[in-house]
């Protein structure tokens, strides 16, 4: 069985920040005998100055991005 799964975050800053760091931990997991991840991606409006991608402790997928530029919303899916 396969799924095709979308999510999308919207955030919205009142009032617009100057810069930021984020950890984004929401994508899924290979996990044997259980499910095989095919294929996963995650974007970012507006575009980070640095992205990372790696793993954390517990092996889950995490994304580190930074701002460094104003700005008032941050979507991500």
């Amino acid at each position: 069985m396969k799924y095709d799964i979308r999510l999308q975050l919207d955030y919205a800053y009142q009032p617009p920040v100057a810069a930021g760091r984020h950890l984004v931990r929401v994508a899924p997991m290979t996990i044997d005998g259980v499910q095989r991840v095919v294929a996963s991606s995650i974007v970012f409006d507006p575009l980070p100055v640095e992205r990372t991608d790696g793993r954390d402790f517990f092996g889950n997928g995490v994304v580190a991005v930074a701002y460094r530029e104003p700005h008032a919303t941050l979507k991500s899916g």
